[in-house]
């Protein structure tokens, strides 16, 4: 072999036996990609200020209370649950940024500011002292009183008058409740169809565009039949008020069929369009249950908010990204 290609041989060995060394010496350092959400909650409880308040209206009694009433005790075993996750959580307590919140929509009015004020509850490492061990039951005992509240000065102010209602697709477009790097949740305690008598029709908010009637190609159809129908249309269901939900996890509790249609079939209706509606908002299906009135026993409450605490949540506890390895 000429001496040239020999020469040139061992400068590539050499080389090679370099870059094995340095590579064994140096090691390779993998940095895992940052989740960039905190494993923190965001709670929000809407209420729906609707007619329902109104005992005479809604006579009938579900588990002995009229439905606001179950609203207050299903809050309160809310706040009961969530002390007990704080309590048995393992976080440690400097990453601790929790907070829960009551809103409605218009945000308040006469009687109910101070209750909206007071019901804002921050958890973090310098307070976390306050709301586990001997003091669990202060967020529900917050909770229950300001819920309470809160109904309490809408049916004295509202009684025998007309109720303004709730906009629910107001309060979701203005995304405050939302906050991108926490795990959010909302509650939504309402009485079936988000309504509120100022969106029109020809909004395209709440029905499809010019057709004030369109739910009426829904009614009376089995379950399976109107997830083909809302898949085949996007614009049946009601209109997105806002996108970009990726961290959103719903609670929808007290819908209740009415009118003349098919009980069963109205039931799952209204379930498959909360669905559909959030869907479009962008938070994941899974992330998504409703409750009618008649499903709020405690046993049921109780598993749900099991599932809306405590549940894996896909694509942020199962966050496992490619690691970037570079050399050290």
């Amino acid at each position: 072999m000429p001496k040239p290609r020999i020469k040139f041989l061992v400068v590539i060995a050499i080389i090679i036996a370099i870059i094995f060394v340095i590579k064994n010496c140096v090691g390779i350092e993998c940095i895992p990609k940052k989740n960039p959400v905190k494993n923190n909650h965001n709670i929000t409880f809407f209420l729906d200020l609707s007619d329902h308040l109104d005992e005479t209206l809604y006579p009938d009694k579900q588990y002995g209370k009229h439905r606001y009433e179950n609203f207050i005790r299903t809050a309160t075993i809310f706040g009961k649950k969530y002390a007990d996750f704080l309590q048995n959580s393992n976080k440690p307590l400097i990453k601790y940024d929790e907070e829960i919140a009551i809103v409605t929509h218009p945000k308040s009015f006469d009687g109910i500011d101070t209750y909206l004020t007071n019901s804002i509850i921050k958890i973090d490492k310098d307070n976390m002292g306050e709301y586990v061990g001997a003091n669990q039951t202060k967020i529900s005992e917050s909770l229950k009183r300001n819920v309470s509240g809160i109904f309490d000065e809408c049916r004295n102010k509202y009684n025998g008058s007309e109720w303004p209602g709730s906009s629910l697709y107001d309060f979701l477009e203005e995304k405050e409740f939302y906050n991108s790097k926490k795990k959010n949740l909302l509650i939504i305690f309402t009485d079936g169809y988000p309504y509120h008598k100022l969106l029109k029709p020809d909004e395209n908010k709440w029905f499809l565009a010019n057709s004030p009637n369109w739910k009426k190609s829904l009614h009376n159809k089995n379950r399976q039949e109107v997830i083909d129908k809302l898949n085949q249309n996007s614009d049946l269901g009601l209109q997105a008020a806002t996108n970009g939900l990726d961290n959103l996890r719903v609670l929808i509790i007290g819908t209740m069929p009415q009118g003349p249609n098919n009980l069963l079939k109205e039931k799952d209706l209204i379930e498959l369009l909360w669905i559909n509606w959030f869907t479009k908002m962008g938070v994941g299906s899974e992330n998504i249950k409703v409750l009618t009135m008649e499903e709020c026993n405690t046993n049921d409450i109780e598993s749900k908010f099991d599932w809306l605490i405590k549940n894996n949540w896909p694509g942020i506890d199962d966050f496992n990204a490619n690691n970037t390895c570079i050399e050290k």
